[in-house]
């Protein structure tokens, strides 16, 4: 199991962490819970991998 200090470091380490996270969309942690501490985890692992890697930049808005 990787944990945040682990980071995904490569595409099937973001699939395996994806294919984990979905689990708890199917059944959602109660708040306070060691499943509710390991869906943020996930999700912050996704986060920083998908904001290294996609990054989302604003463009110019034209008048």
């Amino acid at each position: 199991m990787m944990s945040l200090k682990d980071k995904i470091q490569s595409e099937e380490d973001y699939e395996l962490v994806l294919r984990e996270i979905a689990r708890y969309f199917e059944n959602e942690p109660a708040l306070g819970t060691p499943e509710a501490a390991r869906f943020n985890e996930l999700a912050e692992m996704l986060t920083s991998y998908e904001a290294k890697h996609w990054p989302i930049t604003r463009t110019a808005h034209k008048s």
